[in-house]
């Protein structure tokens, strides 16, 4: 039995000019699954980058509620939405949004250091050994390749343990190879750590990477092609333990499955490049965890 993590009923954005209506989301009704790689796909305009900015609550709809686990996003105020969006919501955008003064390491975990938080020694390590980039850490963003960087903006994104990592065009900067490689690495992420994905993508080589693809037009869901049986019971939770596979075999799979904040560190980047967290900490301390 499978659990919604997200769940969307009714959203419509509107957006008025004068008399002119554009109905960016005109009635999206959605669940993503527990532990599930959704790809949301459609031409540019069809309203699926709206819809991903109203899933992860960077923006408010004209109508329709989105619930993440048991909180509906619509019932919180500003503050207690950043805050959520920070502890439960991990983002990848286009442009990757690393701090150019921080290293690779410390751009990994600022966020969780910018909120106060204890970084999971084990799991960060697991992370940047399975997105390889475990030799790069003393680097800075502008040694890296387009790749690597992407692949750190996944290492952040993963490292605080979201209920749901949204991606947005995550591959929109790279070449074809690079493309590949960098989905091969979210899909291993989602495998290995079970952990929730929708992804924007106009790329439908990319999409068929994904468990589910889901169609958008003119900002209705057009087509979806589940990862799960549609009469199948589910319920509202946010379930935190999955069985777990090697890197390996999760790699060797995801190579034959081959067909198929940056909102969370929204504390300024001036407390960033002075090296210490929202709560007061030191940054070295938590950094150095992240490689030894």
């Amino acid at each position: 039995m499978r659990s919604i993590v997200l769940k969307a009923q009714g959203l419509k954005k509107y957006y008025t000019s004068g008399e002119n209506v554009t109905k960016a989301l005109d009635g999206i009704d959605l669940d993503i699954y527990y532990g599930e790689f959704a790809a949301i796909v459609g031409t540019s305009g069809s309203g699926k980058s709206t819809l991903l900015h109203m899933l992860g609550g960077l923006d408010t709809p004209t109508a329709g509620t989105v619930r993440v686990g048991d909180k509906e996003l619509s019932r919180m105020d500003d503050e207690a939405l950043a805050v959520f969006r920070r502890r439960s919501i991990g983002f990848v955008f286009q442009q990757y949004n690393l701090v150019q003064t921080l290293n690779v390491r410390e751009n990994i975990v600022l966020p969780i250091l910018l909120d106060g938080g204890t970084i999971d020694e084990d799991y960060c390590r697991e992370i940047v050994t399975l997105l390889k980039i475990e030799e790069k850490l003393e680097q800075f963003p502008n040694q890296l390749s387009g790749g690597q960087q992407q692949r750190v903006a996944i290492a952040r994104a993963l490292a605080g343990k979201p209920s749901i990592l949204l991606a947005d065009e995550p591959t929109g900067n790279l070449d074809s190879r690079t493309s590949q490689d960098v989905i091969a690495f979210l899909k291993a992420s989602n495998q290995r750590f079970q952990q929730t994905m929708v992804m924007i993508t106009h790329n439908p080589e990319i999409a068929q990477m994904a468990d589910r693809i889901i169609r958008i037009e003119d900002g209705r869901i057009k087509t979806s092609v589940p990862g799960y049986a549609e009469d199948e019971h589910v319920k509202m939770s946010d379930p935190k333990t999955a069985d777990q596979e090697s890197p390996a075999d999760m790699q060797t799979r995801s190579a034959a499955a081959g067909r198929t904040e940056t909102s969370r560190t929204e504390t300024s980047r001036t407390e960033a490049s002075r090296g210490k967290s929202a709560s007061g900490h030191p940054m070295e301390g938590g950094a150095e965890q992240c490689s030894r």
